[in-house]
């Protein structure tokens, strides 16, 4: 992506699972309209960078997009969905233009909006000033369930979110190893920081973030808590703070293992619980559900969540009409190809292919195409790989 992405006022962008949205440049997508971007656990929706900057630096905002804002959103729209996503590598970290989603709200910004559900997504590798991975301010109330927060990077505050006179259902999260930058102690710090909101929390995993308070939400009113595991808060409504016993060979934090104290210690009472965890198991398997993203069972399908997209080799680029596309598989199976065209839109049909374990070598052939800028995507069983080729002919 080139630009920014506008949805007009009563007009819907529906996105299919398994798009790849990305960016190349500090361009976003403003919302004004109504958003429909519903991946699946075996086929999710990425929203990223091309060329990231770094995740954990504040100098520079030349490469990393902008992330999704909704801002001046009227009520007369139809509900938002974030679902089985993964938003990595925004970036909001200016505050010398007096917008607000230029400093807060890296991959997530919401404004007096409130019919919003984000869920089953990971949030990663995002850098705000404020409000990393979400910023939800002036008489917000979103839905924010069943999401998995770690490595966001906030300058000052909130790496997880930034709530500002905002009510919303946060249940079922699990947010670690989250960042924030410029510890102060003389200014309040928290994963989730909260000025006069009343976040109701439930079920969910807050531990082991880097931000130099404890309890790690602030500023929390007890009412509103249930059944959480955060570091520093314990007792009233079912909260603890202990070891969730996370397992520590897995590539994606978060996921339990046998005698986690977070194993059918969690509440029934929120709101629209999803049917299925973030990777696509049942959410409740014993009749109570358990506490945090994931919910533990034998046979966890946690392995479908893949990596951030890999670059393609591709060789020569330009291309006259051929190319050879090269890339490294892990494991063995079936793989689809997709071509793009410069404005996102699928061009020829798509192929699959078999992909071996170790380097794989893919002729293609440009021959009935018009000249221009392609992505090529591939979706292996695990991993999604990235291209850009130019065809001069």
């Amino acid at each position: 992506m080139y630009n920014d992405i506008t949805i007009s006022d009563n007009a819907t962008l529906n996105i299919s699972p398994g798009t790849v949205f990305l960016f190349n440049g500090p361009f976003g997508i403003n919302v004004e309209g109504t958003l429909i971007a519903e991946g699946t656990p075996g086929s999710r929706i990425y929203f990223t960078s091309l060329y990231p900057d770094p995740y954990d630096a504040y100098d520079s905002h030349i490469n990393s997009w902008k992330g999704i804002v909704f801002d001046g959103t009227l009520s007369t729209n139809d509900s938002s969905y974030v679902k089985y996503s993964v938003l990595e590598y925004a970036r909001s970290i200016s505050d010398s233009t007096g917008y607000m989603p230029d400093c807060m709200g890296g991959a997530i910004y919401i404004s007096n909006f409130s019919k919003v559900k984000i869920e089953n997504n990971i949030f990663r590798y995002n850098t705000a000033l404020y409000g990393s991975s979400i910023a939800a301010v002036n008489n917000c109330q979103p839905q924010i369930n069943n999401n998995l927060f770690f490595e966001n990077y906030a300058k000052y505050n909130g790496p997880v979110a930034y709530l500002v006179n905002s009510y919303p259902y946060f249940y079922n999260n699990t947010a670690v190893n989250n960042v924030i930058s410029d510890l102060n102690p003389d200014y309040q710090m928290g994963a989730i920081y909260c000025f006069r909101s009343k976040p109701y929390l439930v079920n969910n995993i807050i531990r082991d973030n880097i931000t130099g308070a404890f309890p790690q939400v602030y500023f929390y009113k007890q009412y509103f808590m249930h059944f959480n595991n955060i570091t520093g808060f314990h007792g009233f409504n079912g909260n603890f703070d202990a070891d969730p016993l996370f397992d520590t060979s897995s590539d994606i934090p978060g996921v339990l293992t046998e005698g986690s104290p977070c194993i059918d210690s969690g509440s029934d009472i929120v709101l629209d619980q999803p049917e299925f965890d973030l990777a696509g198991n049942q959410r409740t398997v014993n009749g109570k559900i358990d506490i945090g993203a994931y919910e533990f069972q034998d046979g966890s399908s946690i392995f479908q969540v893949p990596s951030s997209p890999r670059l393609l080799k591709i060789y020569p680029n330009p291309a006259n009409p051929s190319a050879r596309i090269s890339f490294d598989c892990d494991i063995q199976g079936p793989a689809l190809i997709t071509i793009f065209n410069i404005k996102g839109e699928k061009v020829g049909a798509e192929k699959e292919i078999k992909t071996v374990s170790g380097e794989n070598f893919l002729d293609l052939d440009m021959g009935s195409y018009v000249n221009g800028l392609y992505f090529i995507k591939i979706s292996a069983v695990v991993d999604n790989y990235e291209g850009k080729l130019l065809l001069l002919k």
